[in-house]
């Protein structure tokens, strides 16, 4: 699972941070991700030693 964060703190929280979705796909922990320079694109590599490349846009994976 990768969490999308927004850093608009939540109303009487103690984070600066609130959560905005979660991405499902990996079977594990998640111990990489990178967004591409257009912010476009989420690539995120897990232990379950699967690679997704997931379109943020049209909310479509692809993994290898």
């Amino acid at each position: 699972m990768v969490l999308i964060i927004d850093n608009e703190p939540e109303a009487g929280g103690n984070s600066p941070f609130r959560c905005i979705g979660t991405l499902q796909g990996h079977n594990g922990k998640v111990l990489s991700c990178a967004f591409s320079t257009d912010g476009s694109l989420l690539a995120s590599g897990g232990a379950d030693k699967k690679v997704y490349l997931i379109n943020l846009f049209i909310y479509r994976f692809f993994f290898f």
